[in-house]
This record gives structure tokens, sequence and C-alpha cells, in this order.
């Protein structure tokens, strides 16, 4: 199950326009405030690849990632190098940020930084259009960026990598064209929750239906959003209210249906406790 930390995109009053970063183009620089684990790293030496890891201390699924990080570094210590950089912290007090990672211990076992300002966050996060952590940049032999995704896909990545079999071209290609499907579920997803909104306050007691005839609108125009997560959560918890057995039908196979990202598992899980929850609340004494 991959789980992102959704981050709030801001440029800091700053009017200039970010050069956009994909697969294939030359890693920005790295730029930290301060070191706080293993060897610094200032730059990209040439033959050797590099993972650059974003992550928070209030980011639970980033520090549930970390030993799994700690296990690629030392399987891939020959190759690659594995940096884990702090950002988006409300309360960047280095010896607070030097006790967590201390406290981590083994399970954080590769070099560690916190960003320089928001330096890091403007030209790899922003720049890529990366909207939560963890997120992991892996930079290939030759200073381009190869892949970008959750590090719980890393080990899918790097062999083909090392070997030379990883098409970097494809790969931005495909990238680009994942962003785009994201763009239009997040849109979906937007209107969704503002039409169901000013149902709720004109027709309630239609809401659902109305509701899920606009869903089938969406997937009917675009085909594609049919099993994107937000357009599916919407679906499926409608599903549930009116229909259990289409709810069920549904998601078995949303659950084996990746879109632009792997299926978010979570969607269905906190769908149904939620709708356990208000039917028990709601039964008759008996």
């Amino acid at each position: 199950m991959l789980v992102f930390c959704l981050l709030a995109i801001a440029t800091n009053g700053q009017e200039t326009q970010l050069r956009p970063l994909n697969i294939g183009d030359a890693a920005p620089p790295l730029r930290m405030r301060a070191w706080l684990k293993g060897t610094p790293i200032h730059g990209f030496e040439r033959d050797r690849v590099y993972i650059v890891e974003f992550w928070a201390t209030w980011c639970g699924p980033c520090i549930a990632a970390m030993p799994h990080l700690s296990q690629v570094a030392a399987k891939y210590k020959r190759a690659v190098t594995v940096i884990g950089v702090d950002v988006m912290e409300k309360t960047p007090a280095m010896n607070s940020l030097r006790a967590f990672v201390d406290s981590m211990g083994s399970a954080m076992n590769y070099s560690v930084a916190a960003e320089d300002s928001t330096f890091m966050t403007t030209t790899w996060l922003n720049a890529s259009g990366e909207a939560g952590i963890p997120v992991s940049f892996v930079v290939n032999q030759e200073g381009r960026v190869a892949w970008i995704g959750h590090p719980n896909s890393l080990d899918k990545v790097l062999p083909g990598l090392l070997n030379d079999s990883l098409n970097i071209e494809k790969a931005s290609v495909d990238r680009k064209l994942n962003k785009r499907w994201e763009a239009l579920d997040d849109s979906a997803g937007d209107e969704l929750r503002y039409y169901k909104a000013d149902l709720e306050k004109r027709a309630p007691e239609k809401s659902d239906s109305f509701l899920l005839r606009r869903v089938n609108e969406i997937v009917e125009n675009e085909p594609d959003l049919k099993y994107a997560p937000n357009v599916a959560a919407c679906t499926f918890n409608l599903l549930l209210k009116t229909d259990p057995q289409k709810a069920y039908e549904y998601g078995k196979v949303f659950m084996v249906t990746s879109t632009y990202r792997t299926p978010p598992y979570y969607i269905i899980f906190n769908n149904v406790k939620s709708y356990s929850r208000n039917t028990e609340a709601t039964a008759p004494d008996l």
C-alpha cells in the first residue's frame, strides 16, 4: 500500500516561474542547511546512482518507509547512495531534527540532511509537480533524473537502472501522461465535492442518486477516470449506500486496477469502516 502525506505547495511570494523538472532532465543541485547523519553529499558523481528522498518528522508514511530505504541503501551500497532530505517542517529546530534522526537508529541508516530554506522543496518537489511525501527521485549515473515515485517501489526500478535496461525517455513520456491523468482526476474530485455540498443544501434526499448520475457522466466523458482515486472514492462511497452488491463488484476491480498510481487500497478500507460505523449508529435497538 502506497500512502502519501499531501503538501501545501507554497511559492513564498516568488514571482519567478519554476523550471519544470521531469524524468530525463538534469538533476537540480543539492543545497542543505545541515547534515544530520552519514557522509555529507555535495554533488552527484558520475557512474554512481543517487536516491534523493523527501520526508518530514510529521509524516507517518515517510517514517514507515524509512526501514525499507535502509534496506535499499544496504543492498545497493556499492552502486547507490541514499539521501534523506527533511522538508516542510513547522518547527525546524535543528536539535529536534537531530533527536528524531538519532531516535530512528538503524531504521534510518543512510545520509540524512535538512534542506536550506525552501530550496530543495522549490527546485525538486514544486518543479516536478509532486504534491506529497514520501517521494524519491532517482538520479542516474549521468546526473539525470531517471525516476520519480514512492520509495516502496524502488526495488522495481533500481535493477533496470543498474543494468541499463530502464528506458528513461519512455518513463518521461509515461509520467507526463500520468500527470495529465492525475490533473483530470483532481479536477473531477473537486467538482464532485462542490456538487455534493450544493445538493445537500437543495435536495438532500436525492443527493446520492444525483451525485452518482454526475459521476457516471464524468466517466462517460473520460473513461480513464472510472477507477482513478478521487472518482473511485466517490463512486464506491455512493454504491455502498445505494447498492452494496455493485459496490462489492466495483471494489474488486478497483483493487487490482492501476491508474496514474498504484490502487490506494485505503479508499476501500476507510469507506467500508465509515459505512459500517454509520450503519451501526442508525440501526434500531432490538
